[in-house]
């Protein structure tokens, strides 16, 4: 049986090994810290950490190592979206991430005054905010505010910028969304800056690109 008892592994059998009572190991076969040969990994709740034993596979390479990874009960923002262009009635998402001690109340603003679900917004209260049918009154600074019993954290602004001409793009996901106003225009491609440029027909914004795809230049033609 293995233990963490707040400061190193220790092992013994099921009779010399008590987590609950505290039972000192006195069994010296058993006893002492452990992680010969094998790696172990623990969540210390108390302390809030990730502890683990890291055994090196070839021993002539180093000593083995407990190391621990801490986590703060503060809530801080860890990811979120950058400046976004958007074309008329896109569909759009802003997504931020916090770290910190469960549960979190979450609330997205607009230029500082707080949004709420409806026809047009959704996930206000959530990490992940969904407007449907962009218009130019969704420009402006976004925020998402959350908070925990230790703390409040928001995210920088997030610029939502209307873009009437060319080619706007948001980040989605693990690729781009590109889109154009008028239902006319024809989305060209090209590898070099120069050209030339190859049509993508059959398509209307909007129109996703794959983030691992080769280096492409996009421009909108309207005939």
């Amino acid at each position: 049986m293995l233990w963490w008892d707040g400061t190193c592994f220790l092992r013994g059998n099921s009779s010399t090994l008590d987590d609950i009572a505290g039972t000192v190991i006195t069994d010296g076969a058993e006893a002492g810290p452990f992680g010969q040969g094998i790696d172990l990994a623990v969540f210390d709740t108390h302390r809030r950490c990730l502890v683990w034993h890291d055994t090196p596979l070839n021993p002539s390479t180093g000593p083995a190592h407990t190391r621990e990874l801490h986590f703060s009960a503060k809530t801080k923002t860890i990811h979120q979206p950058v400046e976004i262009n958007f074309g008329s009635a896109q569909n759009i998402q802003l997504r931020a991430i916090h770290a910190g001690q469960r549960p979190l109340t979450l609330q997205w603003h607009q230029n500082g005054t707080a949004i709420f679900d409806d026809a047009h917004f959704s996930g206000t209260a959530t990490s992940t905010l969904t407007i449907t049918g962009t218009t130019a009154a969704d420009a402006g600074l976004y925020t998402l505010r959350a908070t925990n019993a230790m703390n409040q954290a928001t995210t920088a602004p997030i610029r939502l910028m209307l873009q009437n001409d060319g080619v706007g793009m948001v980040v989605q996901g693990a690729g781009l969304v590109l889109s154009w106003p008028g239902a006319t225009g024809i989305l060209e491609f090209a590898t070099d800056l120069a050209g030339p440029c190859t049509p993508i027909y059959r398509i209307s914004p909007s129109y996703s690109v794959a983030m691992d795809e080769s280096r492409r230049f996009y421009r909108v033609r309207y005939p």
